[in-house]
């Protein structure tokens, strides 16, 4: 999705690529791995997708000067609508 924006974003930008989630490994870690990719820092926006922004918001707890921008997604789990919390 963010891929095709590219051409059209002014200044750098960079698109994370997901990685395979390891058997048995939680929220926090997977997101270390993707902010692995950032440098420490970093300021800018990372927006997140869907699930891109609750990973976004993570990798935001590593890399502090980023804003996250969530798009069609939530901030936490009290967010959710009350069939599906």
């Amino acid at each position: 999705m963010f891929r095709n924006l590219l051409p059209l974003l002014h200044g750098p930008a960079q698109v994370l690529l997901w990685p395979t989630p390891e058997p048995d490994e939680t929220l926090p870690h997977y997101a270390a791995r993707m902010a692995a990719r950032i440098p420490l820092e970093a300021e800018g926006l990372l927006v997140g997708v869907s699930f891109g922004g609750v990973v976004g918001l993570e990798i935001n707890r590593l890399r502090p000067r980023l804003r996250t921008v969530l798009i069609s997604s939530i901030p936490d789990a009290s967010c959710l609508p009350r069939c599906c919390a």
